[in-house]
């Protein structure tokens, strides 16, 4: 008969391998529906594999991304779990406060997205009934509990789930954010020093320093008086290369 700590580790281990493999297998999954609408019935074909793997830094975007979640998850659950169990056994002060810390992460809103759905479930014919039911719901729904994760003080990074909305819109969620309560400072700072520590790539971007990757973009206006100013990029450089300029 197997022992009770048997029974334990081989529990942790299924859930750090569901935690690992769910996402990847519904990735997967939804990678091979190419209906061009989004909650529409799914539409089944190999459009976005062979999009995907004509663009030249597709394997190096692979492997940032098992390097990102693959690795990092394998190492960091485990760590996660002992502590939290150590935390749940040790009586202090601030112990909450404490065990909140190790959870801490980031949302990633993508309020745009949200709002895209409802404008497009007000359109006649645009989804089903039923569909365009849930979707009118969904914007209101992610800028409110956007609001209320602002206010809870919640990291937050930068994202337009981009596909969803037409991309070339991205820069509008910046207004959504500051709509829904965030400063506009907070909203650039999510969309670059945030967004480069979630993704593991704070030592390539993310800020303008010696080493880093030297991309660029400046507008017009202070956007921290009119966030909209970031919609109307006047110059763009990426690494060190201006490709957009007046």
């Amino acid at each position: 008969m197997p022992s009770k700590g048997f029974f334990v580790i081989a529990g942790l281990l299924a859930t750090l391998g569901f935690y690992m493999l769910y996402p990847v297998i519904l990735i997967g999954v939804n990678s091979f529906n190419t209906s061009p609408i989004i909650l529409a019935p799914a539409v089944w074909g190999l459009d976005n594999w062979r999009g995907a793997f004509s663009q030249p830094d597709i394997f190096k975007a692979v492997w940032n991304t098992f390097r990102v979640f693959g690795i990092s998850t394998a190492i960091d659950f485990p760590i996660a779990v002992m502590i939290a169990w150590a935390l749940a056994r040790v009586r202090m002060p601030l112990i909450g406060a404490l065990e909140f810390g190790f959870w801490i992460a980031f949302l990633v809103p993508t309020i745009l997205a949200g709002k895209t759905v409802t404008e497009h479930a007000k359109e006649v014919g645009y989804y089903p009934a039923a569909v365009a039911e849930k979707a009118k719901a969904v914007g209101p729904m992610i800028q409110g509990a956007f609001a209320k994760a602002v206010r809870g003080g919640v990291r937050i990074a930068f994202g337009t789930d981009s596909g969803v909305s037409e991309h070339g819109r991205n820069a509008q969620e910046f207004a959504l954010m500051v709509e829904a309560g965030m400063g506009e400072m907070q909203a650039i700072i999510a969309a670059t020093i945030n967004a480069a520590e979630l993704l593991g790539l704070s030592h390539e971007i993310g800020t303008i320093e010696s080493g880093k990757a030297a991309d660029i973009i400046a507008v017009d206006m202070n956007p921290l008086t009119d966030i909209t100013a970031l919609q109307h990029v006047r110059f763009v450089m990426r690494h060190g290369v201006a490709y957009k300029q007046p």
